[in-house]
């Protein structure tokens, strides 16, 4: 079975048989194609972040473990090849959200709400996400939001709703 650390030789359904879930891919940066890929064996088990470096013919394991009870990981969103982060279901309340600063350690560091529509850093400490009718802002990577703008009509801006 697949493990922390170790390769895989297979497309990004490969790894364990099964589409693992949304893609976020990076083209281009560094010396390859490299790319991240965040999910699960469902939505409850096997949570992983998959990396690869050469298009996608292999695959590492950052973190999780396909055969573990942890949920899986969603939402990854990506400052530049080493500033990322990634979000994680906690069942009841706000969703763990979880970063990485060198591309491949990744760390939990905070909340984003377990209802939002969509979230979006523009540093590693700045960020911010629509859940409702508000918009929430952090200026601590995660660990504390404040509702900024209560919004009367739906919108978008740059992807964020």
């Amino acid at each position: 079975m697949p493990g922390a650390g170790r390769t895989y030789n297979d497309t990004p359904r490969g790894p364990y048989g099964q589409e693992v879930g949304p893609w976020r891919w990076e083209d281009g940066i560094g010396e390859g194609e490299e790319g991240w890929l965040a999910g699960g064996r469902n939505a409850v088990n096997g949570g992983v972040i998959l990396h690869t470096k050469d298009g996608g013919a292999t695959w590492e394991t950052q973190l999780g473990d396909s055969q573990s009870s942890d949920r899986a990981y969603r939402d990854l969103r990506f400052l530049d090849a080493k500033t990322g982060f990634a979000v994680q279901s906690t069942g009841v309340g706000d969703h763990k959200l979880l970063r990485t600063t060198d591309g491949h350690d990744w760390v939990p560091i905070g909340t984003v709400g377990q209802h939002r529509s969509d979230y979006q850093f523009v540093s590693p400490e700045i960020g911010f996400y629509t859940g409702g009718t508000k918009i929430l802002r952090t200026t601590d990577g995660g660990r504390r939001w404040q509702s900024v703008f209560d919004c009367r009509v739906k919108a978008e801006v740059h992807g964020l709703t």
